[in-house]
């Protein structure tokens, strides 16, 4: 056996085609969390503490890989658990990015 056949045997094997290509591009959209100052984080502190029950809000948040967008009604905030319930959400006071009251 020549050694270029033989350095074929343990070549890596993709067994589903175009597989590793779509894992790399799918790691490229991820976005990391950002981190913000002590001053964004104050003034984001300050309108949590602004808002109420039944406060109409936009909230841009963390989730999963990348930041989403949600508008709704608060239905509680929770300071024990440092979370805005919304209708059908939760999100966590450290993933909130920005708060926007209507």
């Amino acid at each position: 056996m020549l050694n270029k056949e033989r350095a074929r045997i343990f070549m890596p094997f993709d067994a589903i085609a175009g597989f590793r290509e779509g894992l790399e591009n799918a790691c490229k959209k991820c976005n990391t969390k950002k981190s913000i100052s002590e001053e964004m984080e104050y003034e984001l502190n300050e309108k949590i503490k602004e808002l109420k029950k039944g406060d109409k809000i936009k909230i841009t948040y963390y989730y999963n890989i990348d930041y989403s967008e949600i508008i709704g009604n608060v239905k509680k905030i929770d300071n024990i658990y440092k979370e805005i319930i919304l209708e059908n959400t939760k999100i966590k006071f450290e993933d909130i990015l920005d708060v926007i009251k209507y």
